[in-house]
């Protein structure tokens, strides 16, 4: 059976698209936002994936405890992700629970914010900073993103740093979101088994009452940096040389990570020959 797509905007300028699949045995919705990384100040570094997490720590109708579980009583399969230009919060459901996921996830993109609930998470975002400052290829891969993009905001962390999320304060993240999360800046997409005259309807319910935003994005134009010509950039180069990270009491020095292939693949290009990553075990 064909795919149908279907695209209407309500009148406070939220965008509502379909992939209606007649055949599908399940429906999946989502809040596409367009902001991230690309798009925070210095000194909000990190403020859209932390805005993330915080999502999820309820509303004037619902806390944290009840969000997570009306997922589960549904069924449902849900998540979020950042990257340096959307953030996505998406759920997949059985057909049946359209209206009640839909209820939900709407509910998110208006959360409370609470002071005690941000204190907390924040605590829980430094410690995810310091997770992946111990992967290599993590390290690796943002030292590359810094040369390559320099100044462009594409450069921009998805995690921020130790000292913008550590300084960051509850009222910039507000007035972050005020900026961001709203009609004229998101789109509500769906796909599987979907009618979509009733989806339309339900977002009217939902979201009909949100504010429209009208939010601009600066598109700087790229500039090319004088490494890529020379050889391997200067931060990635001391990356590799200076990551010696503890591995297990049973591994020999010059034990080779497993992650090595995967490691290769990605950082393997003509202007920079990182092929591998060898972990040696600090002297006992």
């Amino acid at each position: 059976m064909a795919l149908k797509f279907k695209k209407t905007q309500l009148e406070n300028g939220l965008d509502v698209i379909a992939e209606i699949n007649d055949a599908a045995h399940s429906t999946a919705l989502g809040f596409m936002v367009k902001t991230g990384s690309r798009d925070e100040a210095a000194e909000v570094s990190g403020v859209s994936h932390f805005l993330e997490h915080m999502m999820f720590k309820g509303t004037a109708r619902r806390n944290s405890q009840q969000v997570n579980e009306e997922f589960d009583a549904m069924g449902a399969k849900n998540n979020a992700f950042t990257s340096n230009e959307v953030t996505c919060y998406w759920a997949q459901v059985l057909p049946e629970f359209t209206d009640r996921a839909l209820d939900l996830l709407s509910d998110m993109m208006r959360p409370a914010l609470r002071t005690e609930d941000f204190d907390m998470e924040k605590k829980v975002i430094l410690e995810e900073i310091a997770l992946y400052l111990d992967r290599p290829s993590h390290v690796l891969f943002e030292a590359i993103m810094a040369d390559h993009f320099g100044k462009h905001p594409m450069a921009n962390s998805v995690l921020g740093s130790k000292e913008s999320v550590g300084g960051l304060a509850r009222d910039a993240m507000k007035n972050y979101f005020d900026s961001r999360y709203g009609p004229g800046n998101m789109v509500l997409a769906a796909s599987g088994r979907i009618h979509f005259d009733e989806l339309v309807a339900m977002a009217q319910k939902y979201c009909g009452s949100w504010k429209h935003l009208d939010v601009t994005r600066d598109y700087p134009a790229a500039q090319a940096t004088a490494w890529r010509s020379t050889g391997c950039p200067a931060s990635a180069r001391s990356a590799r040389s200076t990551a010696s990270w503890p591995t297990s009491p049973t591994s020999r020095r010059g034990w080779t990570s497993p992650w090595t292939p995967w490691t290769a693949g990605t950082f393997r290009r003509p202007w920079c020959s990182i092929r591998r990553v060898t972990w040696s075990p600090r002297a006992s």
